[in-house]
């Protein structure tokens, strides 16, 4: 994760918690495609290159401590990626 400041990286952090309340199913995942479209209805001027990403699951894989990840399968060969912040697995 590429941030400028400490503060941006708080933001960054915030905005994925923020996303993962409104958006998180019964066992606390969060599948990372609506957090995107949140993302990017809440601030328009969102764009993960600004954090060095391409897409925001690089973001949230950039911050280990903070949230982990799992993979699903979806239809196809597609695969669903959830993420859920440390705290919510204590």
């Amino acid at each position: 994760l590429h941030v400028r400041s400490r503060r941006q990286r708080q933001m960054c952090i915030r905005d994925r918690l923020k996303a993962w309340e409104l958006y998180q199913n019964d066992d606390g995942w969060v599948n990372v495609s609506p957090v995107g479209n949140f993302l990017k209805r809440a601030k328009p001027d969102f764009d993960p290159r600004t954090y060095g990403a391409a897409k925001v699951t690089d973001i949230v894989s950039s911050l280990p401590t903070v949230f982990e990840m799992t993979r699903q399968k979806g239809k196809g060969t597609t695969q669903i990626i959830l993420y859920r912040p440390i705290f919510a697995t204590t």
